[in-house]
């Protein structure tokens, strides 16, 4: 929500938006949904990519460039949003994490 405002707060001078409260409500609902669901369209092409290659262990860089995916996507602000999460949502762990991945 913080961000929506920051953003929201940075319109050009003798701008305004009113939002209804109900809005403002649903703004962050709507953010959280879209992030799962490009969580999901991760976890999909991170699962097609190893198909593809026929092997689990594939690395970040092969796949940020191969799929033109941007680094930002798989990393975001969220504590969910890792490369070994990811692989882990994707069933592609080779090797248990330890501690230090938290």
């Amino acid at each position: 929500m913080e961000a929506v405002e920051k953003n929201l707060a940075s319109l050009p001078p003798g701008c305004h938006i009113h939002l209804q409260r109900k809005t403002l409500e649903q703004i962050p609902r709507s953010l959280r949904r879209l992030v799962e669901h490009n969580w999901r369209r991760l976890r999909a092409e991170v699962r097609a990519y190893a198909a593809l290659r026929a092997r689990n262990n594939i690395r970040l860089s092969d796949l940020l460039r191969e799929q033109a995916i941007e680094l930002d996507e798989v990393y975001r602000g969220s504590g969910r949003s890792r490369w070994t999460s990811l692989k882990g949502d994707a069933g592609l762990l080779t090797t248990p994490t330890g501690g230090e991945e938290e």
